[in-house]
């Protein structure tokens, strides 16, 4: 993945990465942590490809999901503020009531969430901005168990 340092200086998110392409592979976990995204539930084996747009105090990225993946989220260890810019996203919180977004659609998944996140669609592709600290150290959790 290559990412974008601004020092000090405007980062325009690239307009191809937002239409997925010169996205990057990215791994499949089959066991993540408590405080990540959760394990899959369904459609663990669909490729996943990300693009870093910038690396400061948060990460933006692009992930595309090729084809609709379940998963559950226990605890998440981070805010994640998410713009959806292809496909559907449901937030089903534990024992509550499920939350349907889509295309153009702007939410924030708080800190603590837990209960499923399904993407809908042939491709699912979001914008994301997340505290970097945090999810690195869930990234570098998952490589290691």
């Amino acid at each position: 993945m290559s990412g974008t340092e601004s020092k000090g200086a405007p980062v325009l998110v690239d307009r191809a990465a937002l239409a997925g392409k010169g996205l990057d592979d990215f791994p499949v976990f089959p066991n993540p942590p408590k405080g990540s995204h959760g394990h899959a539930l369904a459609g663990a084996d669909i490729p996943t490809r990300v693009g870093v747009q910038y690396d400061g105090d948060v990460t933006v990225q692009v992930v595309e999901i090729a084809g609709p993946r379940t998963n559950q989220v226990i605890d998440c260890s981070y805010d994640e503020f998410i713009y959806i810019l292809e496909g559907g996203l449901i937030l089903t919180p534990e024992n509550g009531t499920p939350h349907e977004f889509g295309a153009g659609d702007s939410l924030v998944m708080p800190k603590g969430f837990t209960g499923t996140w399904e993407n809908t669609g042939d491709v699912y592709r979001e914008l994301v901005v997340i505290e970097k600290k945090t999810w690195e150290q869930d990234m570098q959790r998952m490589t290691v168990e």
